[in-house]
Formats: C-alpha cells, structure tokens, sequence
C-alpha cells in the first residue's frame, strides 16, 4: 500500500524532468490526460499497464521510471496525496 502513495509522485516528476504538460505527456505516451491527471494527484491507482505506457513514451524502462522519479528530494516522497487524505 505504501508504494502506491509513492507512484504519483515518481509519476508526476519523471513528467517534469522532462519539461511536459500533462496534456503532453498524454500525447506523447498514449495514457489519457484524464488518467494522467488522476495517477499524479493519488486519486487512482496505478496499474502496470500505465507504467509501461509511460515509461514506453519516455523511452525508458518501467525501472528507469521509477528509479528517476524516486531519486529526487527522497524526504518528499512520503508526501500524502488527496487520495489517502480524503480517507482520513
């Protein structure tokens, strides 16, 4: 449970290193902005046909987008999103 609170997060700043809008990065990796949206916010859950998605449209692998995405500010990647805050 705990690395879904993780995923947006590495999500949403492998789409920033890159210098994207999430409407870009909807184009660029055939993932809905929509879901996009939804995946960096926390308020849906990441299925690994995303992550492939993604990471297929970053020209990196699943690893690679998770490695980057957690190698920045590790402190903030316990952040909670609006998913696990609206359960409170």
């Amino acid at each position: 449970m705990a690395a879904e609170y993780v995923l947006w997060l590495v999500l949403k700043r492998c789409r920033e290193n890159r210098g994207l809008s999430q409407r870009e990065a909807a184009e660029k990796t055939g993932v809905g902005q929509t879901v996009i949206s939804r995946l960096e916010s926390g308020r849906q859950g990441v299925r690994e046909e995303y992550l492939a998605q993604i990471a297929a449209g970053y020209g990196i692998t699943i690893r690679e987008l998770l490695l980057e995405g957690l190698a920045e500010e590790p402190e903030k990647a316990t952040a909670t999103p609006r998913k696990a805050l609206a359960k409170r």
